[in-house]
C-alpha cells in the first residue's frame, strides 16, 4: 500500500475518532435535550462540551496516576451514561426490571423470540419511515448551505492538507517536544518538563489510547482536522450571529482559501501546536458571552427563558479551555472579551448581570488553572517554553539554558524573542522616522494621536496582515473596524431595533481595533502581550468575522423589515456569489501551503513499513531524525551523534550494544536540510565531510548544516565496514536514490558490539584531508 493511500486512510480514521468525542458523545448525551436548537449552536455546545470533557478527564486520571485505556473508557462511558439518565429522566429500573421479565419469559418458554422480534415491528417501521422524511426535508431546505458546507472542506483540504501527502514528516520543530510530553502521558507521567498547559496533549493522548492511531501519525495529520473545524466554528458563529444566510460562507472561505491574508498568519497551521488548537475555543467563548446578554435581557423583561445559566456555563467551559490549551488563546479572547465589556457596559455593571458574570469568569480560570496549580503546589517546576512566553510579556530578559537536543520552541521563536525584548518607548521612532511626540506637535494633542494611529496602523497592515500591493484594502479595512464601532453606538442609542445586535457590532468593532493596537504595539511604544507572528495569527481569525459582520449590517438595515428575510437572504446570496467570482477571477485562490518537513518522507515510510512488518519491541533505529518519539511503544531509538561518538576514539575497543533481535540503519545519502540550508544542501554525503570532526554538543545545531553531512558521511562508511563483516546478518530493508535503511539481525543472547573501528572515527584522520588538499 502506498504512503498516499495509508495517509488518506489515517485521515479519515482521524477525522472519524475527533468526531465521535466532540459530537457524537455529547450528541448521544445531550443530543434530545438541546434537539430543538438550531444546528451550528448544537455543533459549537457539542465541540466544547467534548473537548472540557475529555480533556479534564485526562487531567484527573493523569493526576491519579491511573490512566490507561481501561480507565480512560469506562471512566468516560459509565459518567456519561448516569448524565443521559439523569437528563432525559430515563426510568432506568422500570426499564431493568422490564428486560429481566422478558428474559425470564424467554427462558420458561413463555415467549417466543421470533414474537418478541415483532412486538412493535410496525411502530418501529414507522419512526423510521419519519425519520427519513425528515432526513429528506432537511436535504431539500438546505441544499445551497450543504453544498457549500462541502466546499468548505474541499477548499480547506486543498489548501492545508495537499501537503500532507507530499511531505510526510512534521512541519515545525515544537512538534518533536510535544510528541514526548505526550508519549510520557502513556506513562502517567504528565508534566514531566514542567508545568505546561496540557489540554492539547489530553486530547491527541486520548485519541492515541482509547482508538489505538499512532501518536505521531496524530503528529502528522492532526492540524487539517483542526482547520476544518476552525472553518465552521467561524461559519457557526458567524451564522448565529449574522442576519443574512449566505455571508458566513464568505468569512469561512476567506480563511481557508482566499490568498488576502500575510503567509505568516496561517502558515504555522502546516502543522499543528497548542496555540492554534486554542482557537477552536475563543469565538464559542464570545459566543456565549453574547447570548448570555440576550437572554438575561429577555428574563429581566419577563420572558421566561432561564436560558442564561447555559450560556454561562458554555462560556465558563469555553474561555477556560483556551487557558487549558494555551495562553495566548486566552489572550487573544480576553481582547474580544475586554472589548465585549465596553461594548455591553449599559448591562454588564447592573446588579443582575455583573455577579453572574464576574463568578463566572472567575470559575473559568480556576477550573483551567487547577490542575496546573496542583501540580505547581506539589513541587513542579514551570516548563521552559512557558516561562520563554511570560518572558515575552515582560521588560526582563529571559536567560536561557537549555542542553538537551529536544526543543519547545522553535529556532524562529527564540529569534522573535530576542528580538522583541527591545521594545520601543514613547519618545522613540516610528518606521515613518518621528515619534508620536513629533505627530502631537504637527497635528495637535487631539488630532496628533488619530493620525499617529492611522498611519502607523495602515503601515503595520499593509506589511503584517493584508496581502496587497497596494494600502487601499489596509484603509478599508481601518475604516471597517471604524464604521462597526459607529454603527455599534447608533443601534445603541436608537429607541426601536436590537440592542444586542448593536452591542456586538461595537464589541466587535472595538475588539478589532484593540487587536491592530497589539500588533503594531512596538510602534507604539507600548507593551506586547504576544510576539507579531502569533498576533497575526488571531488578528486574520477575527478578520474576515469583523468584515462580513459590517456587510451584513449594512445589508441587514438596507432590507430592514422581518418580512423581507427571504430578499435578504437573496441579496447576501448574491454577495457571495458576487466574491466568489471576483476572487477566481482575480487570482486571488490560495496556493497550497507547502512546507518542508524536518524528516524525509522515506524515513517515514520506511518507519510506516518498520511498524507494520516487523513485531513490537524486538528492535531499535540508529538515526539522526525524530524518531525517538516516534517509535514509541513499538521499538527503541539510539541517536546517531551517541552512537557515532560510543566508538570515536576507542573503535573496537568501545561498547555499542543494542539488546533487541534487529537493528535498523536510517541513513541519508543526500543528507535533508534539517530547520535550514548551507551552501553544501543538495549534495550527496562524501568522504571530505567523513574526515572531518563529529560535531559537539547536545543542542539542535549538531543535526543542522555540514554537522549532518559529516554525521551521515561517518554513517555511510561505518556501514560499509560492518557489512563487509557480517555480510549474512545485514540487509537492506528499504532503498530510494536519497536513502537508504538497513537491516542487521542478531542474536539477543549473543549481541554484536556495534563499536567498530571502521577508518575514520580517530580525530588524527582531519590531518588526512588536510594533507589532501
Amino acid at each position: 500500500m502506498s504512503m498516499t493511500v495509508i495517509t488518506a486512510l489515517q485521515i479519515l480514521w482521524l477525522f472519524a475518532a475527533y468526531s465521535i468525542i466532540t459530537i457524537l458523545l455529547p450528541h448521544l448525551v445531550v443530543g434530545k435535550v438541546i434537539r430543538f436548537r438550531n444546528g451550528y449552536e448544537r455543533f459549537i455546545i457539542y465541540t466544547v462540551l467534548g473537548n472540557f470533557y475529555i480533556i479534564n478527564l485526562v487531567y484527573l486520571l493523569e493526576l491519579l496516576h491511573i490512566s490507561c485505556w481501561f480507565t480512560l473508557f469506562f471512566l468516560t462511558l459509565i459518567p456519561l451514561g448516569i448524565l443521559k439518565i439523569k437528563l432525559e429522566s430515563i426510568p432506568f429500573a422500570a426499564m431493568a426490571d422490564k428486560a429481566w421479565e422478558t428474559l425470564r419469559r424467554l427462558s420458561g418458554g413463555q415467549l417466543k423470540v421470533r414474537a418478541l422480534a415483532d412486538s412493535g415491528k410496525d411502530e418501529r417501521k414507522e419512526r423510521r419511515q419519519e425519520r427519513h422524511r425528515n432526513r429528506r426535508t432537511f436535504i431539500f431546505k438546505n441544499i445551497p448551505d450543504i453544498i457549500l458546507c462541502l466546499g468548505i472542506i474541499v477548499a480547506a483540504f486543498y489548501t492545508f492538507g495537499t501537503n500532507l501527502f507530499v511531505n510526510y514528516g512534521y512541519k515545525l520543530t515544537d512538534v518533536v517536544v510535544h510528541n514526548s510530553w505526550i508519549n510520557r502521558l502513556s506513562e502517567n507521567k504528565i508534566f514531566f518538563k514542567g508545568v505546561y498547559p496540557f489540554g492539547y496533549h489530553n486530547i491527541i493522548y486520548y485519541i492515541h489510547k482509547i482508538f489505538f492511531i499512532d501518536t505521531y501519525v496524530i503528529l502528522r495529520v492532526f492540524n487539517i482536522v483542526v482547520v476544518v473545524w476552525l472553518a465552521f466554528i467561524i461559519l457557526a458563529f458567524c451564522k448565529l450571529i449574522l442576519r443574512s444566510r449566505f455571508l458566513p460562507y464568505v468569512a469561512a472561505f476567506a480563511y481557508v482559501l482566499f490568498d488576502y491574508y500575510e503567509y505568516n498568519s496561517y502558515e504555522r497551521l502546516c502543522a499543528l501546536i497548542p496555540q492554534e488548537y486554542g482557537m477552536v475555543f475563543i469565538l464559542p467563548a464570545i459566543y456565549c458571552a453574547f447570548m448570555y446578554f440576550r437572554e438575561q435581557r429577555r428574563e429581566l423583561n419577563g420572558a421566561a427563558t432561564r436560558q442564561t445559566k447555559l450560556y454561562l456555563a458554555g462560556f465558563l467551559m469555553s474561555f477556560s479551555l483556551t487557558l487549558t490549551v494555551h495562553f495566548y488563546a486566552t489572550i487573544a479572547a480576553g481582547i474580544y472579551i475586554a472589548a465585549i465589556i465596553i461594548g455591553f457596559a449599559g448591562w454588564l455593571f447592573r446588579k443582575p448581570y455583573f455577579k453572574k458574570v464576574l463568578v463566572t469568569g472567575l470559575l473559568s480560570l480556576f477550573v483551567a488553572i487547577l490542575p496546573m496549580g496542583i501540580a505547581y503546589a506539589t513541587g513542579t517546576e514551570l516548563e521552559y517554553s512557558l516561562k520563554w512566553a511570560l518572558s515575552v510579556m515582560s521588560p526582563k530578559p529571559f536567560e536561557t539554558n537549555r542542553n538537551t537536543i529536544d526543543t519547545s520552541i522553535s529556532a524562529e521563536d527564540e529569534k522573535e524573542d530576542e528580538t522583541s525584548e527591545a521594545e520601543t518607548t514613547e519618545n522613540e521612532p516610528t518606521r515613518f522616522g518621528i515619534s508620536i511626540d513629533d505627530y502631537t506637535n504637527r497635528y495637535g494633542k487631539v488630532m496628533g494621536p488619530v493620525r499617529a494611529f492611522y498611519d502607523i496602523t495602515i503601515d503595520v497592515l499593509f506589511h503584517s496582515a493584508i496581502k496587497s500591493e497596494s494600502r487601499i484594502p489596509s484603509k478599508v479595512i481601518l475604516f471597517t473596524f471604524v464604521f462597526l464601532v459607529f454603527a455599534g453606538l447608533c443601534y445603541l442609542f436608537k429607541r426601536t431595533g436590537d440592542k444586542i445586535y448593536g452591542g456586538i457590532l461595537l464589541s466587535t468593532g472595538l475588539c478589532m481595533i484593540f487587536m491592530t493596537l497589539l500588533l503594531s504595539a512596538a510602534e507604539f511604544g507600548l507593551p506586547k502581550l504576544m510576539d507579531n507572528v502569533r498576533t497575526r495569527v488571531f488578528y486574520d481569525f477575527y478578520l474576515g468575522v469583523a468584515v462580513v459582520l459590517a456587510a451584513d449590517c449594512i445589508l441587514s438595515t438596507i432590507i430592514a423589515s422581518q418580512r423581507k428575510r427571504y430578499a435578504l437572504n437573496a441579496v447576501s446570496l448574491a454577495v457571495l456569489m458576487i466574491v466568489m467570482a471576483g476572487v477566481i477571477n482575480t487570482g486571488g485562490i490560495r496556493e497550497p501551503l507547502m512546507v518542508s518537513a524536518f524528516e524525509s518522507n522515506d524515513a517515514i515510510t520506511c518507519l510506516t513499513k518498520i511498524i507494520k512488518d516487523t513485531k513490537k519491541n524486538t528492535w531499535t533505529i540508529v538515526s539522526a531524525n525524530d524518531e525517538a518519539n516516534m517509535v514509541y511503544g513499538h521499538g527503541y531509538h539510539y541517536d546517531l551523534i551517541d552512537f557515532l561518538n560510543e566508538m570515536e576514539i576507542v573503535g573496537d575497543t568501545g561498547r555499542v550494544k543494542m539488546p533487541t533481535e534487529i537493528v535498523y540503519i536510517f541513513l541519508e545519502k543526500y543528507p535533508i536540510d534539517y530547520y535550514i540550508s548551507w551552501e553544501g544542501s543538495g549534495t550527496p554525503i562524501d568522504e571530505k565531510y567523513a574526515l572531518k570532526h563529529l560535531p559537539i554538543g547536545r543542542t539542535r545545531a549538531i543535526y543542522e548544516n555540514e554537522n549532518r553531512w559529516i554525521l551521515m558521511s561517518r554513517l555511510y562508511y561505518w556501514a560499509e565496514a560492518f557489512e563487509n563483516l557480517y555480510p549474512n546478518e545485514t540487509s537492506v530493508f528499504y532503498e530510494t536514490d536519497k536513502f537508504i535503511c538497513y537491516r542487521i539481525e542478531q542474536n539477543p543472547y549473543r549481541l554484536f558490539n556495534f563499536a567498530i573501528d571502521y577508518g575514520y572515527n580517530v580525530p588524527e584522520n582531519v590531518i588526512t584531508l588536510e594533507k589532501k588538499e
